[in-house]
């Protein structure tokens, strides 16, 4: 199987984007941010299957397990945490009990409330979030 090997994304909608691009090519990885089998048998991390967290993080040039501390002063971070708020607001999952990360692991996971969605369902959200970002990126021009 072909893994990711990808430029990071400078943009939100280019780390949704590119996060599509992960998980098609790296495979979807559900419980965790990456297949940590497979990561402490020497894959790199950035080619190990993923969730939704761990290829919006690689897209953005992170490693997969970064929780997008407030106080990381990494430009990388914030687009990725700036993607991730987007793709929450655009498809609706958004509950401020449980924090972003908690939101996206639940949705992906198919925690909580959420029946887990198909990987199918995941790319068209990724996608769809990413045309959303693009248009709220030229209205603040």
């Amino acid at each position: 199987m072909a893994r990711a090997t990808i430029e990071p994304a400078s943009t939100p909608a280019g780390v949704l984007r590119g996060a599509s691009a992960v998980l098609a090519l790296n495979g979807r990885y559900i419980g965790s941010y990456c297949d940590t089998a497979m990561w402490r048998a020497g894959l790199p991390p950035q080619r190990c299957p993923v969730c939704l967290i761990g290829a919006m993080n690689i897209a953005a040039g992170l490693e997969p397990d970064n929780c997008w501390p407030g106080n990381a002063r990494d430009p990388r971070v914030d687009i990725a945490r700036r993607a991730a708020e987007i793709f929450v607001t655009h498809v609706g999952i958004g509950r401020s009990d449980i924090g972003l990360v908690g939101d996206l692991a639940d949705w992906h996971d198919g925690q909580g409330d959420w029946p887990q969605p198909t990987d199918e369902q995941v790319q068209a959200a990724l996608l769809s979030a990413a045309d959303h970002a693009d248009r709220l990126d030229a209205q603040s021009d």
